[in-house]
């Protein structure tokens, strides 16, 4: 049986038993196994070349994704942050292990929010060519198009930092290529093994295309009410 180490490092460290085979392992972690060689690191063996369904026939180890990436896009400041379980959120899930790695939506000047998305992509898009990115959490406003900060037409709008949406897949009325029209799926190298969103409509067929067929989805679906969840909970519910 598998066994996954984590040590709070960009990478966990996956230790299989003769019999074990990279099929298994990829069910436990809820990533897909067609795209192992995008998700595994491993300088001795080609891992794309391996049967995935072959046992093994010794002892081995490999490096897999390991960062979860929080993303706040909420509203009210710390008072919204400790009514969604923020820093605790983050702190449950380092005892467990994960590398967690934070965006703060709030840290952005009001009149930059071009800056702030592009810090977004380039942070995700840097986890995912590093095969290091595991899971993504995102909280905020949102579509069936896309999530962000945007919430320009209620009056109760607490919004503390710049304003913006980012796509989850790239749409033509997007505006073209470059790094302020980018989609979330542009940085995307491998299905994650979990993504959860907490935005308005969050439940939708694009986003759900960004994890792996095993992995674990949670969003919502229609007018989305903010509550505290125990995150770590979540994204363990399917992993040993």
């Amino acid at each position: 049986m598998w066994r996954i180490e984590r040590a709070n490092d960009a990478t966990a460290r996956a230790c299989g038993s003769p019999g074990d085979s990279l099929a298994q392992l990829a069910a436990l972690l809820g990533l897909d196994v067609t795209e192992r060689a995008r998700w595994i690191t491993d300088a001795q063996l080609d891992v794309g070349a391996l049967d995935s369904n072959e046992p093994l026939q010794e002892e081995t180890e490999f490096s897999v994704p390991n960062v979860v990436f929080l993303a706040w896009f909420g509203e009210w400041g710390g008072a919204g942050k400790a009514y969604m379980r923020w820093r605790r959120n983050q702190e449950r899930l380092r005892r467990q292990g994960f590398d967690v790695v934070l965006f703060d939506n709030d840290k952005y000047a009001r009149d930059k929010p071009e800056l702030a998305k592009e810090d977004f992509y380039e942070r995700l898009e840097r986890f995912w060519r590093d095969k290091t990115l595991y899971a993504l959490y995102m909280v905020g406003h949102g579509s069936k198009k896309s999530v962000g900060s945007l919430n320009t037409g209620h009056w109760w709008n607490r919004t503390r930092g710049p304003q913006w949406v980012v796509n989850y897949l790239r749409e033509e009325a997007s505006g073209g290529d470059g790094p302020r029209n980018f989609a979330i799926g542009d940085a995307a190298a491998y299905k994650l093994g979990a993504l959860v969103i907490q935005a308005c409509d969050s439940q939708n067929a694009s986003a759900r295309t960004l994890v792996g067929a095993a992995g674990l989805f949670w969003g919502a679906a229609g007018v989305y009410i903010p509550r505290p969840i125990d995150l770590a909970k979540i994204i363990l519910k399917r992993k040993a």
